[in-house]
């Protein structure tokens, strides 16, 4: 079973897909570095800090685009409409399609602080602010809380959310997506 999942990886459309992890990387606007052997890897992780995303998305609205980004006084980082084609990468001819519409707001900080802190200046500084209108969006709209991290300066990552940090979430009816990608070799 997991061999077939496996093999799958270019055909399945999950977040642990191909064009997941695609969208993912084209919609990265800090530097990017294609590593195709372990001892670039190597050399990589020698000068590495973490890269964490953390960003709010409101998938399916009711509302359009440009009213969100007027309620909010947020310019999305990226937005996408259900069906609409795009390249997920610009040198991969591979096209994809967006499986839902939805607006993004995304934070990239390049730190090997400790991503709790920055998840946190995140809710004080973008969502509690605008809470009540992420109240009225979550009625018609999901609204999802997204953290991202590679992590490269050790091998034993943690995510910490605090109460306080949680309840706004909860409040907003926030649901959690988390990905951690472990990228030390030791």
């Amino acid at each position: 079973m997991l061999i077939n999942w496996i093999k799958d990886y270019y055909i399945r459309d999950d977040v642990f897909s191909y064009n997941q992890h695609m969208q993912f990387y084209e919609n990265y606007k800090g530097e990017k570095l294609v590593i195709s052997e372990n001892n670039e890897m190597s050399e990589v992780l020698d000068n590495a800090i973490n890269d964490n995303f953390i960003s709010i998305i409101l998938v399916n609205p009711s509302d359009k685009f440009n009213e969100i980004t007027k309620q909010l006084k947020l310019t999305p980082t990226s937005t996408g409409i259900k069906g609409e084609t795009y390249f997920p990468v610009l040198k991969n001819k591979i096209e994809r399609t967006h499986k839902e519409t939805y607006w993004r707001y995304e934070w990239n900080r390049q730190s090997s602080e400790f991503i709790g802190d920055t998840i946190s200046e995140f809710i004080t500084e973008i969502i509690i602010p605008n809470k009540d209108i992420f109240i009225q969006l979550s009625k018609s709209s999901c609204v999802r809380f997204r953290i991202v991290q590679y992590y490269y300066d050790s091998c034993n990552p943690g995510i910490v959310i605090e109460r306080e940090d949680n309840k706004i979430l909860s409040e907003i009816g926030a649901s959690l997506d988390i990905d951690i990608y472990c990228l030390n070799d030791t």
